[in-house]
C-alpha cells in the first residue's frame, strides 16, 4: 500500500504518526516514510522574511514493530490545528493560468500555489506559546521538561 499525504510543514509528522498507528494495531510490520517539499518553487526570493526559512529537502524512516515485551519508542503524540492561524501562514491554491480557484472548477495540470505569505511575528508567538504547552502535557511526552523562556546568561571569558 502507498499513499500521498499532504500536510505542509507537519507532513512528516502526520506520516510518522499515521505509521506508528498502522504498525501499533498490526495492520502493517514495517511501514516506510518518506517526506518530501520542494518549496522554492512558491517562495518570493524578494521576501527576506520567508525564503531563508522555507526551502527544498527530503528525508525517511522506517518505523518497525518493536519486539515482543519491549516499548514503542515513540514517547508520545499531542496534535493540534488551528485554521485562525491561515491568515498568519500560507499559500493560495490557484487554478489554471494562476487564477484562484472557484467551487465547480475542476482540477487543472496547470495549476499551482502562490507564493508563500508569512506573518512573522505572528507565527513566533504561536510557536513560543504553544509548543512548551504541548510538551508538558502527558500525550506530548510529558516526560519532557520545558526549560525556562528567557535571556541566557553570557559567560565571562577567562584571560
Amino acid at each position: 500500500m502507498a499513499f500521498d499525504l499532504t500536510a505542509a510543514c507537519s507532513g512528516f509528522v502526520l506520516a510518522l504518526v499515521t505509521a506508528s498507528q498502522y504498525v501499533r494495531t498490526g495492520m502493517c510490520r514495517n511501514v516506510l516514510v518518506v517526506g518530501a517539499d520542494a518549496l522554492s518553487r512558491i517562495v518570493d526570493w524578494r521576501d527576506r522574511g520567508t525564503c531563508i526559512l522555507f526551502g527544498d529537502g527530503c528525508g525517511a524512516v522506517l518505523v518497525s514493530a518493536a519486539p515482543e515485551g519491549a516499548g514503542c519508542a515513540l514517547l508520545g503524540v499531542d496534535m493540534h490545528s488551528d485554521g485562525a492561524g491561515q491568515k498568519s501562514l500560507n499559500a493560495v491554491y490557484s487554478g489554471s493560468g494562476g487564477k484562484p480557484m472557484q467551487d465547480g472548477d475542476a482540477g487543472s495540470a496547470h495549476a499551482s500555489y502562490g507564493n508563500i505569505a508569512m506573518a512573522g511575528q505572528d507565527v513566533f508567538k504561536f510557536a513560543v506559546r504553544s509548543v512548551p504547552a504541548v510538551s508538558a502535557r502527558p500525550g506530548g511526552g510529558g516526560a519532557l521538561r520545558v526549560a525556562p523562556w528567557g535571556r541566557r546568561r553570557r559567560r565571562r571569558r577567562r584571560r
